[in-house]
């Protein structure tokens, strides 16, 4: 039904449909960057899905911090990076590889 979703693939059955993130979908799709409720882990990763490059987590910070971003516009991971740290009160290092988050 509209506003809802389910996951599928891999051997298993889809999951029973649910409450969808319609706002971060739509940004996606946008070109934006949405995240609810996210550990910085998976934030990192989907970074790296979405842009290609690497994003790595420095040693000492807690990759399990959560966060929640809506950017309806998300050109670099770059931009949203500086954000990410902002929030999390973090510094990111770029180099030849790609990024690191790192603590202050």
């Amino acid at each position: 039904a509209p506003g809802e979703v389910s996951r599928g693939g891999g051997a298993g059955a889809p999951t029973p449909p649910g409450s969808a993130d319609v706002e971060g979908v739509a940004a996606w799709r946008a070109g934006g960057f949405s995240v609810v409720d996210a550990p910085l882990a998976a934030v990192a990763a989907a970074l790296e899905a979405r842009f290609g490059r690497k994003v790595a987590i420095g040693p000492g910070v807690d990759a399990s911090r959560r966060l929640s971003l809506y950017l309806p516009s998300a050109d670099s991971v770059d931009a949203v990076l500086r954000d990410v740290a902002a929030y999390l009160d973090l510094r990111v290092q770029s180099g030849p590889d790609g990024y690191s988050i790192h603590s202050r």
